[in-house]
């Protein structure tokens, strides 16, 4: 699938969908809502160093390709590897 198509399925279009105006996308005057996705990283869950409150995962231990590196909301970061 395109990157573009994956793109306007999980920011553009459901922003429309309920109604979110100057959100889903990043022209000027919009919200900085983003999220920095590094996909050719190589990193193992670990359970213990999860921020749920639950540590009961199948994941646990498992090696994992693609991380997000860093998430932005309204221009300001809020969480970063």
């Amino acid at each position: 699938m395109p990157l573009a198509r994956v793109i306007a399925l999980m920011s553009t279009q459901p922003a429309e969908v309920i109604g979110l105006r100057e959100r889903g996308t990043l022209q000027v005057g919009s919200y900085a809502d983003l999220v920095v996705f590094d996909a050719g990283a190589e990193w193992t869950f670990q359970a213990k160093n999860s921020q749920s409150k639950s540590k009961n995962t199948p994941f646990d231990g498992v090696a994992m390709l693609g991380r997000v590196r860093a998430t932005i909301s309204e221009g300001k970061i809020v969480f970063r590897v």
